[in-house]
């Protein structure tokens, strides 16, 4: 460790020495699978462990019991093709229901209450891979999978070239909460965010409230109902979550649903006379399968290591499908 710093920073450097072109998959920097690769263990009563999982922006974000499995189901979809695979080769062919845990944000933390100690494992930059830290926890043998991973979907690597991982930090501490105050002051200093505003924006989401059942009407019922009760609390924003865009899916940004009938400029002047600004969900690099953009051109997305458009997930809600992501290199 750094002297009186119970942490390290963790960044790995790959460099393509050979006469051809690589094509880099999930780098995993550190990594435990039982009867393997070493062994990972909070010490004594580790039954009793806490894991905190961090989806990402996958909707879910929390603590759960290491033997339990969070609300985050589609965190088995948010693995790449390759650990999938080892996970399943690690449980005995069978995609885990309990003690599975994938923090796709790149953020995790374990505490053991019973000696009070708490691994955190989290990166610090999000440049270049996604992010995902992998814990496989089994009742009767423990940790039986651990990894962080900088995951480059396929990035091509020319000869000669060169590319780094995230930066990782890695440290021990008496609570979690410590751990993840420590986190975020050396995140702060390695990024060097701008300075907040003196108020934070605040706002009201329909997504916790409807999901799906959203319609203009709900967003413009609560607007009316914050407009009346809420207004000095100070919020700014109303936000139409997922569900807003035509056939409720990602990569059609440019036409509403049925639920909106009037648009969304028609919904932004209603909410801007109640002293309100619109907000909307997007996911700006996620297109769908079922997108005509899909269809007529696959060179815009991330490919796999044969040439063709990587599905990166199964998307959870209605009508489902796979999902690519648009490649910002191109």
């Amino acid at each position: 460790m750094y002297n009186t710093k119970p942490f390290i920073i963790i960044e790995v450097v790959l460099r393509n020495t050979l006469q051809k072109e690589l094509s880099v998959g999930s780098l995993h920097l550190l990594e435990v699978r039982a009867g393997q690769k070493g062994t990972l263990s909070l010490g004594k009563r580790e039954e009793f462990s806490r894991i905190y999982v961090d989806s990402g922006g996958g909707w879910w974000a929390g603590v759960c019991k290491i033997d339990s499995s969070s609300p985050f189901k589609e965190q088995w979809d948010f693995l790449s093709d390759e650990d999938q695979a080892l996970i399943l080769r690690a449980n005995e062919g069978r995609k885990p229901e309990e003690g599975f845990h994938n923090s796709s944000g790149g953020i995790s933390c374990i505490h053991n209450p019973a000696i009070k100690i708490s691994f955190i494992h989290s990166f610090l930059t999000f440049n270049r891979a996604t992010s995902n830290v992998v814990t496989l926890y089994d009742k009767r043998r423990g940790i039986t999978c651990w990894w962080i991973c900088s995951n480059f979907a396929g990035f091509k690597l020319k000869p000669g070239e060169e590319a780094c991982s995230e930066q990782l930090l890695l440290g021990f501490y008496d609570s979690p909460h410590h751990s993840l105050e420590e986190y975020a002051d050396i995140w702060t200093k390695v990024n060097k965010p701008p300075k907040t505003l003196p108020t934070p924006p605040m706002g009201w989401c329909s997504w916790y409230a409807y999901r799906l059942q959203m319609t203009e009407g709900s967003v413009l019922a609560n607007a009316r109902v914050i407009a009346e009760r809420f207004k000095d609390y100070g919020i700014e924003y109303i936000q139409a979550d997922h569900g807003w865009q035509y056939q409720n899916i990602c990569g059609n940004w440019r036409q509403t649903n049925d639920r909106f009938p009037h648009g969304i400029k028609w919904l932004a002047e209603r909410l801007k006379e109640m002293g309100f600004k619109l907000g909307l969900w997007l996911s700006p690099f996620t297109i769908s399968e079922h997108v005509s953009l899909f269809k007529e051109h696959p060179e815009y997305l991330i490919k796999d290591t044969s040439g063709e458009p990587k599905a990166m997930c199964e998307w959870f809600w209605p009508p489902h499908g796979r999902c690519y992501y648009l490649d910002p290199t191109h």
